[in-house]
């Protein structure tokens, strides 16, 4: 696994809720280094997409690409066991 998706996993775990941009933000990832990893994540069900019109709008628009880490806590943990071992 590569540096970017490590840093992508733990601004995930850290951020918990997040838009794609803030995630690109807390990361200094560029969003096509962001992207591939976040779909991983997905279809891996570690994370799921949020529906946009639950989010709340803090500017003239709502965030596109909004995603939260999933709420299964046997998938929560072992997402967590898996950066621990990477970053060792």
């Amino acid at each position: 696994m590569n540096d970017r998706k490590i840093r992508v996993i733990a601004g995930a775990v850290s951020l918990g809720r997040f838009s794609v941009v803030a995630l690109c933000e807390h990361t200094g990832l560029r969003r096509s280094q962001v992207d591939p990893a976040l779909n991983s994540l997905n279809k891996q069900g570690f994370i799921k997409p949020v529906d946009v019109s639950a989010v709340p709008a803090t500017a003239a628009h709502r965030p596109a690409g909004v995603y939260e880490i999933t709420s299964d806590p046997r998938l929560r943990q072992r997402l967590v066991d898996t950066l621990y071992l990477l970053r060792q």
